[in-house]
């Protein structure tokens, strides 16, 4: 009997020093007048006759890729030249004809930058969208697809090889129910399974839901948690380099109505990640509720040392880093012209 006590003592220790981690990979920032730089007069905007709705931008080639979820016209994704902001074609017709997309979702590029996966929750398919074949003919449809699996599927993803995508499945627990979780998936099978580092503080389905970004060159990738103040990096095997969160961090109270960590992007050897740390959305009593985005972006190194908060100065809803061009272009939400850019090298970047 004592023997027993005494294992189940140590088997009791060694689930709690698991679900520990070590303070080496903990950091906490703290912003501050002096490492904060305003750019809300340094934006320019980007003209264009497109009457676009909130959506994500992502890059191809030399394109600027908007996939627009919101889309007013027949088509739901539009490229512009990454380099002038020229308009250059729209793809992606709407609709439930052959070819046509049901409810547009995320893309994803080709590790050869030839090929833009698109996703259909509509019609529960990848569709494959050859970038000669978009800027050949205005009327593509595309014909080649990959099934995807509705009860464990990825609603982001990147491409760590061929065959292989990395990213943020959602997992439906009841008809109007879900929690999230990093998967990898082999993309011709869609055998997927989940991947990687569980954060201890994660105990709610709510505190799932998250971003990724991945980054190959720095052989890591990047989860940010909306609903908990944390966003961990971790290397391509899954193993944690750094959990990060606010000195002012409560992960005991939880106010799912605040948001944290939104979006991440790569540029050279930093991590731009889209921030609030405040209420998402207010409710008053016999009014409509107001929603609020991102007004600031914080600048981390990849090992998850704090560098800088970058105020916007604006509400944007979704951004992305063109570092060819050494830039950011955001989507605002509370100006006349939803899209602009800023240098990021005039701010020293």
């Amino acid at each position: 009997m004592y023997n027993k006590f005494i294992l189940l003592t140590i088997a009791t220790i060694l689930l709690l020093s698991c679900e520990k981690v070590n303070k080496n990979l903990i950091s906490e920032f703290k912003e501050s007048p002096e490492k904060t730089i305003n750019v809300k007069n340094r934006i320019t905007e980007i003209t264009t006759d497109l009457l676009i709705g909130f959506g994500e931008f992502s890059i191809i080639d030399t394109l600027l890729v908007y996939n627009d979820f919101a889309s007013t016209t027949d088509k739901g994704i539009h490229f512009l030249n990454k380099n002038t902001f020229e308009y250059v074609t729209s793809t992606g017709y709407l609709g439930r004809g052959p070819g046509e997309i049901i409810s547009l979702g995320a893309n994803a590029v080709s590790p050869d930058q030839s090929v833009l996966w698109v996703d259909d929750h509509g019609n529960q398919v990848r569709w494959k969208f050859p970038l000669d074949s978009i800027l050949k003919n205005e009327d593509f449809l595309p014909q080649d697809k990959v099934p995807m699996n509705p009860n464990f599927f990825l609603k982001e993803y990147e491409f760590l090889n061929d065959t292989t995508v990395l990213g943020i499945a959602i997992i439906p627990l009841s008809a109007n129910s879900m929690e999230m979780a990093m998967a990898k998936s082999d993309f011709r099978t869609t055998q997927t399974e989940k991947f990687g580092f569980k954060h201890p503080d994660i105990k709610d389905r709510y505190e799932t839901y998250a971003t990724s970004k991945l980054s190959i060159k720095h052989n890591i990738y990047i989860n940010c948690f909306e609903r908990i103040d944390l966003m961990t990096i971790c290397d391509l095997d899954g193993n944690l380099i750094k959990a990060i969160s606010s000195e002012q961090k409560n992960n005991e109270t939880h106010d799912f109505l605040i948001h944290y960590f939104k979006n991440a992007d790569v540029y050279k050897d930093l991590i731009l990640v889209s921030y609030m740390g405040k209420e998402a959305a207010i409710q008053e009593e016999g009014k409509a509720p107001e929603f609020f985005s991102p007004t600031k972006l914080l600048v981390f190194d990849v090992d998850g040392t704090f560098i800088k908060t970058i105020e916007v100065g604006y509400q944007f809803s979704s951004f992305c880093v063109d570092e060819d061009n050494e830039r950011v272009v955001l989507f605002f939400e509370d100006r006349e012209n939803p899209l602009g850019f800023f240098s990021l090298k005039d701010i020293g970047l």
